[in-house]
């Protein structure tokens, strides 16, 4: 495998700002992040921040309070992370790109910030000899040791399907394939909210719209244009 890098003004490697508009963040600078332990001779990038990963992820499993409701019902899963470590080895900008339940995510939070309070040993990256702010992204898994698990496990508390190219990727699909009513008899100036409950079949992904909810009595109109659109998720 190779990497292309797409140059702007002779640089491949800063990011956009998020911190402030004086300090750029980087995804491939010349040293990444890790942890002294990691920063061995001899060893690549890649090397070194697997190395990283499972440090962090030691740090997770020796640290993490599994919610109680969810080792109640047995649910096990993983919430996907980027974040930033900084120029001053701090942790920041952590963004949960997904949540699996019952106080999961806030719990994956936690974890984050105890990163800052126990100050577990972030090496800065650099790039041109200067430390600076670079993006990661990591795994926090949720898994039950054999003897905590639950004799039985509830299906409806098992992790949602996510939409595959998540929260933002939706939006913008919702944008183009929601289509208003048409016809003669439709209000051109109505606008509203329509809940929908749907299931997803676990085999072939097919979707089943099973209720909903027309909070500003749209009509059928609008039920039905929920639904084609519903349809058009399918397999998304």
């Amino acid at each position: 495998m190779i990497s292309v890098h797409f140059n702007w003004e002779g640089r491949n490697k800063a990011f956009p700002t998020v911190i402030d508009a004086n300090d750029d963040i980087y995804e491939l600078p010349d040293e990444v992040p890790a942890f002294a332990s990691c920063r061995q001779p001899g060893k690549k990038d890649a090397q070194i921040l697997e190395c990283a990963m499972e440090y962090m992820a030691g740090f997770f499993n020796q640290n993490m309070i599994y919610p109680e409701d969810a080792q109640r019902v047995g649910l096990e899963g993983d919430i996907q992370v980027e974040f930033v470590v900084g120029k001053d080895g701090k942790v920041r900008n952590v963004v949960l790109k997904n949540d699996i339940g019952l106080g999961c995510r806030e719990e994956a939070q936690r974890l984050f910030d105890l990163m800052n309070e126990k100050n577990i040993g972030w090496i800065p990256g650099v790039e041109d000899n200067q430390k600076v702010n670079v993006l990661l992204k990591t795994t926090v898994r949720f898994r039950l040791k054999e003897e905590a698990k639950p004799q039985t496990r509830l299906a409806s508390m098992d992790p949602k399907p996510l939409f595959i190219t998540g929260r933002a990727g939706f939006e913008d699909f919702l944008k183009q394939h929601l289509k208003y009513p048409a016809g003669k008899e439709v209000n051109p100036c109505l606008n509203g909210v329509i809940d929908v409950k749907f299931k997803i079949n676990r085999q072939t992904g097919a979707l089943v719209v099973t209720e909903m909810i027309d909070f500003n009595n749209l009509g059928k109109d609008f039920k039905n244009a929920a639904t084609l659109f519903m349809q058009e998720t399918a397999g998304q």
